[in-house]
């Protein structure tokens, strides 16, 4: 299912949400705290937009991998 929204659903997400999910998101790596140098993965990473914003928390000595069995 996901594989057929992979191109559109970042989209898809912020209209279904009304922009909401990148406040979720901001909320969720506050949250999760990561230090500098933290090693996270993101399981189920989507399109990586989280994955993303925990690479910038724990900063470039850190390490964030994300992975997904989705595909476009």
């Amino acid at each position: 299912m996901f594989s057929a929204i992979a191109p559109r659903y970042d989209l898809t997400n912020t209209v279904i949400s009304a922009g909401l999910h990148r406040r979720w998101k901001r909320e969720t790596v506050r949250l999760l705290a990561p230090p500098p140098g933290a090693r996270v993965l993101d399981v189920c990473c989507g399109t990586g937009d989280l994955a993303r914003l925990l690479a910038g928390a724990v900063g470039a000595h850190g390490l964030v991998i994300g992975v997904d069995f989705a595909a476009p």
